[in-house]
């Protein structure tokens, strides 16, 4: 009887010493984790550190134009990266000689025979490239979304003058560094000079892409939505603002950490005899890597 309560005290012993030591060796464990890990993992409001996705990267296609009846004058083609940490801009004249089908004409022409897709694929099988969304805007849209933000500060090289009996706009401006109002923005954007057309379309992208860099710089949590709310009232076009909202995070990452570069991509080429633009096309593979 006593050897069986000996036997039965020593198993009870021996199950209660391994239990404690293994309590032990746990406690110890999670003491020698890094406190930080500890309080990341406790803490429900813990969010793992944002990291730019392919799926975010989006190029738009816009053709400007001065009414909604009038054909399109200018398009800007844009790309945003965030895994590059870049957004590209590039200005393509409504002169440019493209093929769909069995159509070979300007882009404009292909804007006013078959609307924004058929100039979106007009440019997608010019660059090699695939447009994710398109958007038209007309002066009035631009005039509401620059007077939005107070206006551009521009450095503005060439003197203009600019008339437009159908929008009313005439205006009259001179080089130096200056806040351009909607209206002015509007003459600038609009003006066509005689001279040298390819150089007024890659300065109009590079004006783009500092106005891009200064809205950029003012957005914040409070006023994302509603501005991009209003960018998308003034546009016609099957951008959303789930298209936006999507992209906050990253956004809010490349901005705040100053990582973002905005640069306006440059465009080559010549007229010929008909007026119409004809890339260069040893340009092409570089623009198809920007703009991919």
């Amino acid at each position: 009887m006593r050897a069986g309560k000996l036997k039965s005290f020593t198993l009870s012993f021996f199950l209660t010493f391994f239990v404690m030591s293994s309590v032990s060796a746990v406690s110890i464990a999670w003491l020698s984790i890094d406190s930080s890990v500890k309080n990341a993992a406790a803490d429900n409001n813990y969010t793992a550190p944002y990291m730019p996705k392919d799926t975010e990267s989006l190029s738009i296609l816009i053709a400007g134009c001065s009414l909604r009846v009038l054909p399109a004058e200018r398009f800007t083609l844009i790309k945003y990266d965030p895994v590059s940490e870049h957004i590209a801009v590039m200005g393509i004249p409504g002169e440019m000689s493209a093929t769909v089908g069995t159509r070979t004409s300007t882009l404009t022409d292909m804007y006013d025979y078959g609307g924004i897709g058929m100039a979106k694929t007009a440019v997608e099988n010019t660059f090699g490239i695939r447009i994710n969304r398109t958007a038209r805007i007309e002066t009035a849209g631009i005039i509401n979304i620059v007077d939005h933000f107070g206006g551009i500060l521009y450095d503005l090289k060439n003197q203009i003058r600019y008339d437009h009996a159908a929008t009313g706009i005439h205006v009259s401006l001179e080089p130096g560094r200056q806040i351009l109002d909607g209206r002015r923005t509007a003459a600038f954007l609009h003006h066509v000079p005689d001279d040298d057309r390819i150089h007024a379309v890659n300065q109009k992208a590079e004006f783009t892409a500092e106005f891009i860099r200064q809205i950029i710089s003012v957005i914040s949590n409070n006023n994302y939505e509603s501005t991009f709310n209003m960018i998308l009232k003034n546009h016609d076009g099957n951008m959303g603002i789930y298209d936006f909202m999507m992209r906050r995070a990253g956004l809010f990452y490349l901005a705040e950490n100053k990582k973002l570069e905005i640069t306006a991509v440059k465009i080559s080429g010549k007229y010929n005899s008909l007026g119409e633009f004809l890339i260069d096309i040893s340009n092409l593979p570089q623009m198809a890597i920007m703009f991919k």
